[in-house]
């Protein structure tokens, strides 16, 4: 039934809330987006009173535990946030349209600074967190910029970077950590990586980091640390004209 015209009126809802816990679930109120059933009350077990919220979402496809096309570019755009780190050129231009994440503010630091910072412009979604599995996207590189993926996002200074380096045509997994920017591995990819889509994988079990390029393993390195898990992002330097699609998380 249609949920649009009857969130003031729930009585006309009938629910069941299952819960190992025995007591009372008072429902208050339903809502809902796109792909998503929301239904918030509260949960009394005699001792205290909680206040809920209950989600429902359907099944998403290829048994993934999150997807974003950004086909929804209103929805999209709502759930992912920028964070400008660049010196030289300070400001980004994210747009979601077209079923796409498009980056063209050429948002970086100095190229001739030496080191791993490559500071630019992040775009990132508390929504899909990952620890351990698969996370993918598709990347597409202008000419002489770095696109790619973040993960393990705590903080802009707290988080994993997985660069695509069409300057060099490199593929390079990065540790953030306090502010400080350390290189984990650095290969050439499989082939150039400028003006063209490329699938890149990141795959999570134990301490190890693996990742693939369009179906082939770059490196697969082991880096122990306490805790891993954070929400994923998209990366871009110097971008004239970088894409994303994609978004998916796999257990």
């Amino acid at each position: 039934a249609p949920i649009d015209g009857q969130l003031n009126d729930t009585k006309q809802w009938g629910y069941h809330v299952l819960t190992t816990h025995k007591g009372e679930y008072t429902l208050s109120g339903i809502a809902a987006d796109t792909d998503q059933l929301f239904v918030a009350g509260r949960f009394d077990d005699g001792l205290k009173v909680y206040p809920a919220m209950l989600r429902w979402a359907p099944p998403l496809p290829g048994g993934a535990t999150y997807v974003e096309t950004f086909e929804d570019a209103a929805a999209a755009g709502a759930r992912w946030f920028y964070v400008d780190q660049g010196t030289v050129e300070p400001t980004s231009d994210w747009k979601l349209t077209a079923g796409l994440a498009l980056e063209t503010g050429q948002c970086s630091d100095d190229p001739a600074d030496a080191g791993p910072a490559d500071l630019g412009t992040l775009l990132w979604t508390p929504d899909a967190f990952f620890d351990q599995g698969a996370l993918h996207a598709r990347v597409r590189v202008s000419t002489g910029d770095s696109a790619g993926l973040v993960y393990g996002y705590r903080s802009e200074d707290e988080h994993f970077r997985v660069a695509l380096m069409a300057d060099g045509d490199l593929v390079r997994l990065v540790r953030v950590a306090k502010g400080s920017y350390l290189v984990l591995a650095e290969k050439p990819a499989p082939g150039p990586l400028a003006e063209t889509w490329h699938d890149v994988d990141v795959f999570r079990s134990g301490d190890s980091h693996r990742v693939d390029v369009d179906g082939i393993e770059i490196f697969d390195v082991t880096f122990p640390v306490s805790d891993s898990a954070g929400a994923v992002g998209l990366y871009g330097w110097q971008c004239d004209a970088c894409a994303y699609d994609d978004v998916e998380i796999f257990p």
